[in-house]
């Protein structure tokens, strides 16, 4: 670029937001496991009285090894440990019931770098961003709800019905929110009901023992 153009124009040009060049996702990455340190937060609510979520660490090196090796050992006995490069970290995960500390937990977190880019087993890869409601997304036909857990989408239904020979359309509110149904997924439909194109209404739920 020529030097007194810049010179003349640097003032009035526009500046680069510095997380879109090194890359949302990247910049989102950083926080990972502070975020899955919330969840857990969040979820221990509904743990047992006597367990408790005593915090995380990220593991060294040396730690992430002894702990591959011993992981490897139970599936291989021959211990092969994979050497290919991966941009991951391992987290220690820890918690104590009954006044006793248990058994660390480990998950493995992404390290990616600058432009969205990761390397797993040696290949190379990208990671896009993508855009979501923070709380929930609102459409003509559903309303969804992004939670941790289980993320929950609910339906609407136009149904007619009469009444008193007037003849009235209402929306129906429906949403498969237990996991273990008829197929033992909610994704599918009911072994059970064969009548048509029946759906589970939000009151069903509430009338369920």
């Amino acid at each position: 670029m020529d030097i007194e153009f810049d010179k003349e124009h640097c003032d009035t040009m526009p500046v680069f937001d510095q997380r879109i060049l090194d890359g949302i996702p990247y910049v989102q990455m950083r926080n990972a496991k502070e975020y899955i340190d919330r969840c857990i937060r969040t979820a221990e609510s509904s743990f047992p009285e006597e367990v408790e979520f005593l915090g995380s660490k990220i593991c060294s090196p040396q730690h992430a090894f002894r702990v591959m090796s011993e992981m490897d050992s139970r599936i291989d006995k021959n211990k092969i440990i994979d050497q290919a490069p991966s941009d991951v970290y391992l987290v220690q995960y820890r918690f104590k019931a009954l006044g006793q500390d248990l058994k660390p937990r480990y998950m493995f977190l992404p390290n990616l770098k600058k432009g969205n880019e990761i390397k797993i087993a040696g290949k190379q890869f990208h990671a896009m961003p993508v855009l979501a409601d923070p709380g929930f997304s609102v459409t003509s036909d559903y309303v969804f709800f992004r939670m941790t857990r289980a993320p929950v989408t609910f339906n609407r239904l136009i149904h007619t019905v009469e009444k008193d020979g007037v003849r009235m359309s209402k929306s129906l509110v429906h949403s498969k929110l237990h996991w273990k149904g008829g197929a033992n997924d909610r994704s599918r439909e009911s072994d059970v009901i064969k009548v048509g194109n029946v759906v589970t209404t939000l009151s069903h739920y509430l009338f369920c023992k």
